[in-house]
């Protein structure tokens, strides 16, 4: 597919799919892997070793984090910074 990558979302939970995941990629039927953070970013280490782009979904809703509004800004970088 030309500009369009299909990715698998896990949350960080979903270790045991980490085999599952890598046949997926490896076959090339997912180009990336999006992981939300169940309890913490250390929680994403066991799916680094994966062979393809890691993507931390940034969870709103437990967060408080709106990126859609400026008036934010200050308090959204320092919550995404304690999420990396």
């Amino acid at each position: 597919m030309v500009g369009i990558s299909l990715g698998l979302k896990l949350w960080s939970s979903n270790v045991a799919w980490i085999p599952q995941a890598r046949r997926l990629i490896d076959g090339g039927d997912v180009q990336y892997v999006e992981i939300m953070p169940v309890s913490g970013p250390e929680d994403v280490e066991p799916f680094l070793k994966l062979p393809c782009p890691i993507v931390i979904h940034a969870n709103t809703d437990r967060r408080n984090i709106n990126i859609a509004d400026r008036t934010h800004s200050k308090d959204n970088r320092s919550l995404m910074q304690n999420e990396l």
